[in-house]
């Protein structure tokens, strides 16, 4: 069994339809603006591309969860790497707020050294910051 490599998690003052909402839309703050193609269905393809750190990027997956408020789940394949991972998000009431718990998981045994996990760490939080960014500046 796969086992995530990188947990993250934030509090957001904000409800769960707003977070929701919020990471759903296109373009999407949570993937740093990038211009995120999908339907958002289970087993549907989505594709997220754009400009990171100054670096085209072009990524691919598939939806393996979509359950509105709750979780959300896809594969995700970097352009530039052969590796597959699983990124979920899980949301839950917290106070007056929102908990987003961000897990990555490495698909298929693939061995990441502690700087990597570290860069992977960084960026998830940065997503998750601009994020709650985003959600308060919309409520």
């Amino acid at each position: 069994m796969d086992h995530p490599l990188v947990q993250v998690e934030a509090i957001i003052a904000a409800p769960l339809g707003a977070v929701w909402d919020t990471m759903v839309k296109k373009p999407s703050t949570l993937f740093m603006g990038a211009k995120v193609e999908t339907d958002w269905k289970v087993g549907h393809p989505i594709t997220m591309s754009g400009a990171f750190n100054g670096k085209p990027f072009k990524d691919g997956g598939e939806i393996r969860s979509f359950d509105p408020e709750h979780q959300l789940s896809f594969t995700n394949r970097s352009g530039t790497s052969k590796e597959t991972n699983l990124v979920t998000f899980l949301l839950e009431p917290q106070g007056q707020g929102t908990r987003v718990r961000l897990s990555q998981t490495p698909l298929g045994g693939t061995k990441v050294d502690e700087d990597q996990k570290a860069k992977f760490e960084k960026t998830w939080s940065a997503m998750l910051d601009a994020l709650k960014k985003e959600v308060v500046r919309q409520n």
